[in-house]
């Protein structure tokens, strides 16, 4: 199992705070600038091991502008205290999520996982987390039909009722019903 990095155990919190605000400032570039300020600091960190770093906090900061990005349009486009659309939305976030996990699991090199059970467990366990999306994706698909399905037998007796005190007959009213719900010739 390879040793974590230096970057991690050799740094001060503060320091490494610092080196991460340098990598951004310098758009995530220039890492052989920061190996030399960090070797005036008396650390010997190789600038492979700062780009490292560097593509990690990158990777960390697409993921969350992106989850940041879906939430805000999420917000937008449910109409609001629907549930259903909120709950379906997420659903979608963390399965995506689980996902791109599941592709850097694929892709470690075997020096980051030499131990196949580990890796195997890995993936196991990310997909029992798939498995369970997917049972929660589908008790709320059945939520919102059956929900749907309430809400139309309601809007059925509520225009039933109408038609009724407006002296509609019977026969006009499943005529309504029928175009209504497409069956009209």
């Amino acid at each position: 199992m390879p040793s974590p990095p230096k970057i991690q155990t050799e740094l001060s919190d503060e320091l490494r705070d610092e080196l991460e605000k340098k990598i951004v400032a310098n758009h995530f570039g220039g890492y052989k600038s920061l190996e030399s300020w960090l070797a005036d600091k008396g650390y010997a960190i190789s600038h492979a091991a700062i780009h490292r770093h560097g593509q990690a906090m990158k990777e960390r900061l697409q993921r969350n502008v992106a989850n940041a990005t879906q939430a805000t349009l999420i917000l937008k486009e449910c109409p609001k205290y629907d549930d259903g659309l909120l709950i379906s939305a997420t659903l979608a976030l963390i399965q995506s999520e689980i996902f791109g996990l599941m592709n850097t699991i694929q892709n470690l090199d075997e020096e980051e996982t030499d131990d196949p059970e580990k890796r195997a467990k890995m993936l196991k366990d990310l997909t029992m987390s798939i498995v369970n999306i997917g049972k929660a994706t589908s008790s709320q698909k059945k939520f919102e039909t059956e929900i749907r399905q309430q809400e139309r037998e309601l809007m059925e007796k509520q225009v039933s009722v109408e038609l009724k005190q407006q002296g509609i007959s019977a026969d006009v009213e499943q005529k309504i019903r029928d175009i209504l719900i497409g069956k009209a010739a």
